[in-house]
């Protein structure tokens, strides 16, 4: 049973089809509203086609920002405090009650058909069928998803501002908003008579209603700890919402209130966007959220567990839309706030971090297209005299070789040491910037390593890496004597004895293929710069701060080289556990350590726990698979280089370490086969990084 009284917009009066893929085509989009006729607004002898049009009806933001505020005001209530449960109440109802609602002809109906009415009588029109004369009224162009314990004025201020920023004219965009559009009256009389429509008959109607609508804007206030999040309905709408608009089914926008828009950019040059997109994130969890109707919270869980995706893995979607959809927002108040002004330091740590955003949520084009421009922008910055590279300017610098690194575009190597030379001209050295520089570079060397077929290059470069990080160390030792406790360089610092780790862990791994001997000796060396990481990361105080899953990662590999599979599943599991808080599933580093989990479990005897790791790696490289860039010959070369097992080879290793249940491998098998030969280059790049 579901309620139009729910804290929400869109699911609260209709909502879409399943979201199963198998069930992707019934989701049925028409050009019309559809089935809304059956909607709890009330169905009397209209037409189904009068009926869904009306349905449509939205208000327009300029009579949200006039007439509407200024009757809550003449209603005793506060714009800046009052909440929308509490302007139905106030306004919404008394001004609706007696007014014959034109969808079903019986008395009361929506407040937007009451608006419609009293501005036709005003103009001394009638009110019979047809478009409304009246100018606050037509079919809305926009659906806002929101809860009703928004207040007021920030709600219409965060829709002034879009109007503003996307050339709409307020009194010609218009709002479909479920607290004036459904009709309460008639939901409040089916509650009453226990006949509400059901959640499912809701679910139906939504994507009807969005396709016939077109663009749907989502409001999150406070942005650090939004209440959108809190509602089981929202939760919903945003994931549903974010399927259709993949599916170019519709458009859909973030907005944030304005007090939070300002506080959002200026976070931006600082590096604490990131920060409070992490606290947002973190905040979606659908079996914590609640609702009006507990059998619509039930059905929407209920509905999650049924398609086998299950709670925690619609966690993770749901806060990867939300992470994308924030980072859009960043992009888009970056090139607005820089669209023509002189470069500076902080155009460049903005430009730097929001590169660095686009990166880390795979949105790599994005990511290149806008690291290009900003190097541009600076290189004619400095040509023209107007700008000298500092600190901002070289990390801009390194970023993007950095990004070139991570999406395997050729020359990254040499673009990074351009970057580190940069540095050093600009009298950078000796700071974080020129460690952070070695140890990207470190990382690039171990790169080239595993790409190499030689094992003499492969040992230099190798060798190469560790010059690196030595430096780097010593470098950030020095630094720290000088400039006491920093968490930057504690963080450099720790990630280079991470990094040295893994070098070392490689040589220890080559070792052993050529059959050479490893002593214990040789392992205690490697597991002290794990420990020296560890010890590093334990002195930062900042408490967003998780541990490296690189770090759990590396040891992780170490243990099970050294066959100390105890260790190996308690760093692995560690690492998974930091993926899950740090909200970092879908990339090859966890699909790897998962793998390498399951190796330590199957090792141990724990089969059932090894195959489910196994299953939830091998969804990880499902959802990385990419269908347009079937590359067989570089799935092929991917496998050579003994990094993250690929489809075949982690059949393979599979079935070694679950012989005992061999029924489970044939399903396994199965599972492989769906997605043979599916992984891009940049998919099979990105895997191989992490080795």
């Amino acid at each position: 049973m579901a309620t139009n009284m729910e804290v929400s917009s869109i699911g609260s009066d209709g909502f879409s089809a399943p979201f199963d893929s198998r069930d992707a085509e019934n989701l049925v989009l028409s050009d019309g509203a559809g089935d809304e006729v059956a909607s709890s607004d009330g169905t009397g002898d209209d037409s189904e086609l009068r009926s869904s049009e009306l349905g449509l009806r939205g208000l327009s933001v300029e009579f949200l920002r006039t007439a509407f505020l200024d009757k809550a005001r003449d209603a005793g209530l506060d714009p800046a405090t009052a909440s929308f449960t509490e302007v139905e109440a106030a306004v919404f109802n008394p001004e609706s009650a007696h007014r014959v609602c034109p969808r079903d002809g019986l008395s009361g109906c929506a407040y937007v058909d009451a608006v419609w009415q009293h501005e036709d009588e005003a103009r001394g029109e009638n009110t019979g069928a047809g478009e409304p004369s009246c100018l606050s009224v037509r079919r809305a162009t926009h659906m806002l998803s929101y809860t009703w314990a928004y207040t007021l004025a920030p709600t219409v201020g965060s829709l002034e501002a879009f109007c503003a920023r996307s050339h709409f004219c307020p009194p010609l965009m218009f709002i479909w908003l479920c607290c004036a559009c459904v009709n309460q009256h008639r939901v409040r009389a089916e509650l009453r008579a226990g006949k509400a429509v059901s959640t499912k008959d809701f679910l139906e109607m939504f994507g009807s209603r969005v396709a016939a609508i077109g663009n749907v804007l989502a409001l999150f206030a406070p942005l650090r700890k939004p209440l959108y999040t809190k509602r089981v309905w929202c939760v919903f709408e945003l994931h549903l919402a974010s399927l259709l608009a993949a599916r170019n089914q519709c458009t859909f926008h973030i907005l944030l209130a304005p007090g939070d828009l300002v506080a959002f950019q200026k976070s931006i040059p600082e590096g604490k966007a990131t920060i409070a997109i992490r606290e947002t994130t973190a905040s979606i969890d659908i079996e914590t959220t609640q609702a009006t109707v507990q059998a619509d919270r039930d059905y929407i869980l209920g509905l999650i567990r049924e398609e086998g995706l299950g709670l925690p893995g619609f966690n993770e979607m749901v806060r990867a839309d939300l992470q994308t959809l924030l980072t859009n927002e960043a992009e888009r108040l970056l090139l607005e706030q820089y669209a023509g002004a002189p470069w500076t330091e902080a155009a460049a740590s903005s430009w730097r971090h929001v590169v660095r955003l686009l990166r880390r949520n795979h949105l790599d084009d994005r990511a290149l297209s806008l690291g290009s421009k900003g190097m541009k922008l600076q290189q004619v910055a400095i040509a023209s005299g107007s700008y000298f590279p500092l600190q901002a300017g070289m990390e801009l610098v390194m970023e993007c070789g950095i990004l070139e690194f991570f999406t395997g575009m050729e020359g990254c190597h040499q673009t990074l040491e351009n970057a580190l030379q940069a540095c050093l001209g600009a009298d950078l050295g000796g700071t974080n910037t020129e460690a952070n520089l070695l140890n990207v570079l470190a990382c690039a060397d171990k790169q080239r390593s595993l790409f190499e077929t030689q094992p003499r290059t492969r040992a230099a470069w190798r060798r190469s890496a560790t010059r690196k990080l030595a430096r780097c160390l010593l470098l950030m030792s020095k630094f720290r004597e000088t400039n006491g406790f920093d968490a930057c360089s504690i963080h450099i610092q720790r990630n280079a004895s991470v990094n040295l780790g893994r070098v070392r862990t490689l040589e220890l791994q080559e070792r052993v293929r050529a059959g050479g001997q490893v002593l214990s000796e040789d392992f205690r060396k490697v597991n002290r710069h794990f420990e020296n990481a560890l010890e590093l990361h334990r002195s930062k105080v900042e408490v967003e701060d998780l541990l490296p899953v690189s770090l759990c990662l590396g040891w992780g590999k170490l243990k099970l080289l050294e066959h100390d599979w105890a260790g190996a599943e308690l760093w692995l599991s560690e690492g998974r556990k930091v993926g899950h808080l740090g909200h970092a599933l879908h990339c090859p580093e966890h699909a790897d350590m998962m793998t390498r989990l399951a190796e330590a479990q199957a090792r141990r005897g724990k089969l059932d726990e090894a195959l489910n790791s196994y299953v939830e790696a091998l969804a990880i490289w499902d959802s990385l698979a990419c269908q347009r860039c079937q590359t067989q010959a570089v799935e092929q070369s991917y496998r050579q280089q003994g990094s993250a097992p690929a489809s075949a080879s982690l059949l393979q290793e599979a079935s070694f370490n679950l012989c005992p249940k061999a029924a489970e491998v044939e399903r396994f098998e199965r599972i492989l086969r769906l997605r043979e030969n599916l992984l891009c280059r940049r998919c099979l790049w990105i895997s191989t990084r992490w080795c």
